[in-house]
């Protein structure tokens, strides 16, 4: 909200002319301000209709349920012969460092395509979708513009992804509504490949790795669905109901816990829209979950680190909370990070530590591409600074 527009217009409001200003400032606010609260949808998977919901339209972040658009891709790639669905896969150093939460996926080592979806899928592994992205598309970010023009096809057109995981990155937007047509796109063009797949274990490497889905397997008449979260999303999750011969997608956006989440997909599953008053601030668009919600246990981790060796300086900052905030937005990293301050200096230094030259590196680009200030420091810079635990 920019003040300059109501000093604009306050000089020009006469006697006879309050009431339209006070609408017009009305309008101006509300628009400024956006909307408030998870966005939640109904949707008939069969009719394409809407039947109940609440900011449906509104831009969230839409975190790990973007991986039901990577699966999409993908199976449609197989379907079109571009791939087999059990063709191996090698995994790059790239995919392989991708941050948690992961398969554990090594540099060199292969995977099949299925066991990768399936991954992506049921374990929300990250490294097994930026596999399936550099398989199908050779790069992440290539394979980012295909599930843009995928989704664009299917009639998402509020939707704009940057990774096929759905970390942080503040261009990768989509809606409620969007996300009912994609899970409904999904069962109806490759339900009978994916569903099998939503129930039962992955084997990887001799062990069994039970779904870790059970949110949205829960309700009644579910065959198909993912959960996500980052601290800018808040709790996601879409699901499809296959009940009574009928298709019903839900899905629920930017939810302030596990606990609200739940609550919204048992309610939604019943045919009752009920978003209850903010707990997300409205912000520009999306909205974003307090630091002080999603930080708090971060932060607890941070203080145990000394800050030595091979490190990722994130910025210096007057306040702790702000050094925080950045090593929060920061995660996507995958690594542990502190705050510290230098010695006969004022300040606070948001760091990431690293085992080594190629974990830092691997870190920083990650940052970059989330748009994030990241500079590598050697160990002995890291000494030269004199930093200690702030």
């Amino acid at each position: 909200m920019k003040p300059g527009i109501y000093t604009f217009l306050l000089p020009r409001v006469r006697c006879g002319e309050a009431l339209r200003a006070l609408l017009v400032f009305a309008v101006l606010l509300s628009l400024a301000t956006g909307p408030a609260g998870a966005g939640q949808v109904i949707f008939d998977a069969q009719s394409g209709k809407v039947i109940a919901g609440k900011g449906a339209s509104e831009p969230r972040y839409p975190a790990s349920i973007t991986k039901l658009m990577t699966i999409y891709v993908a199976l449609e790639a197989v379907k079109q012969g571009k791939i087999a669905w059990e063709a191996p896969i090698t995994v790059s150093k790239t995919a392989a460092a991708a941050p948690p939460v992961k398969l554990g996926l090594r540099a060199g080592e292969t995977i099949r395509l299925d066991q990768a979806v399936h991954a992506a899928l049921t374990l929300s592994s990250n490294d097994a979708a930026r596999v399936i992205a550099e398989a199908i598309s050779g790069s992440e970010a290539a394979f980012a513009k295909r599930m843009t023009a995928t989704a664009r096809r299917i009639g998402m057109t509020k939707s704009t992804f940057r990774n096929a995981s759905g970390l942080p990155d503040r261009g990768h937007i989509s809606t409620a509504l969007d996300m009912a047509r994609l899970v409904s796109a999904l069962d109806k063009a490759h339900g009978k490949r994916i569903r099998p797949l939503f129930r039962s274990a992955l084997v990887w490497q001799g062990k069994s790795r039970g779904p870790r889905n059970a949110t949205v397997a829960s309700p009644s008449g579910s065959v198909l669905g993912k959960t996500g979260f980052t601290c800018d999303a808040g709790f996601t999750a879409a699901v499809l109901l296959a009940k009574a011969g009928k298709k019903t997608a839900i899905v629920t956006l930017g939810n302030p816990g596990r606990g609200a989440r739940a609550q919204a997909i048992a309610a939604l599953s019943k045919g009752k829209v009920a978003v209850e008053k903010a707990a997300l601030k409205p912000g520009k668009a999306p909205v974003v979950l307090p630091r002080s919600v999603c930080g708090r246990s971060a932060a607890k981790k941070t203080r145990r680190i000394k800050p030595e060796g091979w490190m990722i300086f994130l910025g210096d900052f007057q306040t702790r909370k702000e050094a925080q905030a950045a090593l929060y937005e920061a995660k996507a990293a995958g690594l542990p990070g502190l705050v510290a301050v230098r010695k006969g200096q004022e300040g606070f230094y948001a760091l990431l530590s690293a085992s080594g030259p190629k974990t830092a590196k691997s870190a920083e680009n990650t940052l970059r591409r989330s748009r994030l200030p990241a500079r590598i420091l050697r160990p002995q810079k890291v000494a030269q600074a004199g930093f200690s635990p702030g």
